[in-house]
């Protein structure tokens, strides 16, 4: 038998395996998923004022379709979170969404399915 088992910290393992290729790469998918994810909020920030103005929606509608937005990307991330959790990040990421469009919602609920459905992935 070989001798006792030494136990080191996680900070003590992560300062000898240091910072290598591996962790260059993870930094840089993060750091462009992190990006990826920032444009939605972004893009609609600066294409709302033309489609209120495209469409004639008023202030109050534009405002009420940017909260379906966010309030869809919270319900979405705590649906697909937990479902995830459950059955596994590839197989939830593959199964339908709920973003499917039909022309029965209002313009509200299909942007809280958008919303939702962008958090699955």
């Amino acid at each position: 038998m070989s001798g006792p088992a030494t136990t080191i910290t996680i900070e003590e393992a992560i300062d000898r395996l240091g910072f290598g290729r591996t962790q260059r790469r993870l930094l840089a998918v993060c750091g462009v998923t992190w990006a990826v994810d920032a444009a939605e909020i972004f893009f609609i920030s600066f294409a709302l004022p033309g489609f209120a103005q495209e469409f004639g929606i008023g202030d109050e509608a534009a405002g009420l379709i940017v909260t379906a937005t966010f309030v869809g990307m919270l319900a979405g991330a705590w649906f697909w979170g937990a479902i995830s959790d459950r059955i596994g990040r590839r197989i939830a990421s593959r199964s339908p969404s709920p973003s499917s469009p039909s022309s029965d919602w209002p313009r509200p609920s299909l942007r809280i399915r958008c919303g939702s459905a962008y958090c699955a992935r």
